[in-house]
């Protein structure tokens, strides 16, 4: 809980200080940035005491690490794409 809880913290101050200050771009980054780590950790240790059917068969057809990777790919491209965005 604390290992996801201050990226979280974190990307919610500095998004609150972009919304404050939104002339400082930086803010924004990084927290998209932390909170993208947030929803890795999460996805990583939480996800696995979760009995979701889908997410079960995918662990069971292609095996852990490839899901992992794909839901790190997946918040990935959603930093990337929200960056390209506000610019």
């Amino acid at each position: 809980m604390f290992f996801g809880g201050v990226p979280l913290a974190f990307g919610l101050i500095h998004f609150f200080a972009f919304v404050f200050f939104p002339k400082s771009r930086e803010n924004l980054h990084y927290a998209i940035f932390t909170v993208s780590i947030a929803a890795f950790i999460f996805a990583n240790f939480y996800g696995r005491f979760l009995v979701d059917a889908p997410f079960q068969k995918a662990v069971e057809v292609y095996g852990r690490s490839s899901t992992e990777i794909a839901l790190t790919l997946i918040i990935w491209r959603f930093a990337v794409i929200a960056t390209v965005l506000s610019a």
